[in-house]
């Protein structure tokens, strides 16, 4: 390595390929003449304690590009660094946290509920197959958008919304434990938002009515179980809508007087609890419009008796007997 008191006419006429020149001015300013140009760089030792750490050579410019006095004038800084015992070349390890890994990070973060941690695990076991075992800092922007557009097109857009969504998640828990992940390739993906839904008021009567023409599948105990279940979620809905959330905490909790009184507030009529929890089975209080005919056949029947009495037939009904 030649010493050389450095000019810019020097630095002209030195030869390419000619191998590195240190300047005799500034400690540690080199040019160094590569194969097809010339480049200013500086070169130290970094020592901690007296101890000699490493050899480091910063790149500082190319020589067509910036003059010899302002390459001087960065060679004294990085020196300075140097000779502090800092190294302008260090950056910090990848950790190398494949998304697998980032997924276990983020579940162990804080609790969640079973069905959001089998969700997660389905995304990106299942949908994600080929990348979970790839490194975080490899996935790049349009590698995730290639990503999204195939799940889109082959799973659907609700699908494809959810798993990016999983994704940006486990990968924001990742750029928290790598400090060389700097962005997250999933944040310059534009997803849809989820649109509001309008839930109408349940018509309790005309439920009951429709199903009460389908074929019997269910015994009356299991259908009179579902009405109990649908009025109360009805109800439910009609005190959220007047008092908002606080409803809402009140039922998880099961506090079944708060929701009556709150009902009552709202000038809601409270639910009122059956005498017995569950009618009978094959129960005729179930079933207003059988209850009806029957009631009808029954009246039918009791005319027909009289009759046959005014007649002196006397004929008798096995489901009203006359007397």
């Amino acid at each position: 390595m030649a010493v050389l008191h450095l000019t810019e006419s020097r630095i002209r006429d030195l030869p390419l390929g000619s191998g590195i020149w240190r300047d005799d001015e500034v400690k540690g300013l080199l040019v160094v003449c590569h194969a097809t140009t010339k480049t200013y760089a500086a070169q130290g030792d970094v020592r901690r304690g007296g101890r000699h750490v490493r050899t480091v050579r910063v790149k500082i410019d190319r020589v067509d590009r910036i003059g010899l006095r302002e390459a001087r004038n960065r060679a004294r800084a990085i020196m300075s660094q140097i000779q502090s015992g800092v190294d302008p070349t260090a950056k910090p390890a990848e950790s190398g946290i494949t998304v697998l890994q980032a997924l276990e990070e983020h579940l162990g973060e804080k609790p969640f509920r079973d069905a959001t941690v089998e969700s997660y695990r389905y995304n990106i076991e299942c949908y994600l197959a080929r990348y979970k075992n790839r490194a975080v800092a490899d996935l790049s922007r349009a590698e995730v958008r290639d990503i999204y557009q195939n799940l889109r097109s082959s799973k659907g857009q609700t699908t494809a919304t959810g798993v990016m969504r999983t994704l940006r998640a486990v990968i924001n828990t990742a750029m928290r434990i790598d400090e060389t992940l700097v962005s997250n390739p999933v944040a310059f993906i534009r997803l849809p938002v989820p649109r509001s839904r309008q839930v109408d008021e349940l018509d309790l009567t005309e439920w009951w009515e429709k199903t009460e023409e389908l074929s019997p599948t269910r015994d009356d105990r299991r259908r009179a179980r579902d009405r109990q279940v649908v009025s109360r979620h009805a109800s439910l809905h009609a005190l959220v809508r007047h008092r908002g959330g606080r409803l809402v905490s009140q039922a998880r909790a099961g506090d079944v007087e708060g929701l009556a009184l709150e009902g009552r507030g709202a000038g809601l009529p409270p639910r009122q609890q059956p005498v017995h929890p569950l009618p009978s089975r094959r129960s005729r209080q179930l079933y207003p419009r059988r209850q009806a005919r029957e009631a009808a056949a029954e009246a039918a029947q009791e005319q027909d008796c009289r009759a046959g009495r005014e007649a002196g037939t006397g004929r008798r009904s096995s489901r009203t007997p006359c007397e």
